[in-house]
């Protein structure tokens, strides 16, 4: 099952060994990090966030704190690992997302982390092909192990959420977070199927384990 956008309401994780991981590589497609493709000239190059070196309030680490400017074109993902990073070292805390539209690729998750996203606010997968910067990360190798399964099956360092070996992980509040459907222009397009769409859609998909290695993704 793939959906383009994920309301919500609370997901609540407390994973041993287990990473989440929300896939951005479409069934049967090889991101260009695994293949070493040729960077790409982007159509609507947006600009990457300055990360502060910010501290958290009583156990909220507000991503605008650490540099985030959720205006829906900068790529914010630095400053949101930033301040999971930041509050990570410090034990573990609550990164808020204020309401806001926050451009991203790769955020890495770690333990003891809640993502709270207010009212109003979204988790806007971006596209190399569109927004250029440095993309997702490189897929993991995995060797051998999943030959005959798609590569976004087998992968999860490449998504817009991923992390491993996590335990009490907690995504919660109204926001929502969007797999991103573009339209010529470059803006998302929150009609699936419009006229004048790309195609490019990092859709969601379903929740599933990764047998042998302690994984999942969403």
């Amino acid at each position: 099952m793939h959906m383009r956008s994920l309301p919500l309401v609370a997901v609540t994780m407390s994973l041993a060994v287990a990473s989440a991981g929300f896939g951005q590589t479409p069934p049967g497609q090889v991101p260009e990090q695994a293949v070493g493709l040729p960077a790409v000239t982007p159509t609507h190059p947006a600009p990457t966030c300055t990360v502060i070196d910010a501290k958290g309030v009583a156990g909220i680490y507000d991503v605008r704190a650490f540099g985030a400017a959720g205006d829906g074109k900068t790529i914010d993902s630095p400053a949101i690992n930033k301040a999971i990073e930041t509050a990570a070292a410090a034990g573990g805390g609550t990164v808020r997302f204020p309401a806001g539209t926050y451009l991203s690729y790769s955020i890495r998750l770690k333990s003891n982390i809640t993502l709270y996203l207010d009212s109003g606010s979204k988790i806007l997968a971006a596209n190399r092909a569109i927004h250029g910067g440095d993309g997702y990360d490189p897929a993991e190798d995995i060797g051998d192990t999943a030959r005959y399964q798609d590569f976004g099956h087998s992968h999860w360092h490449n998504s817009l959420i991923w992390g491993e070996n996590l335990d009490h992980v907690t995504i919660t509040g109204p926001g929502m977070i969007d797999g991103g459907l573009y339209d010529a222009d470059g803006n998302d397009n929150p009609a699936p199927g419009a006229t004048g769409t790309m195609g490019v859609n990092n859709g969601l998909g379903g929740f599933g384990g990764r047998g042998g290695r302690g994984g999942g993704g969403f």
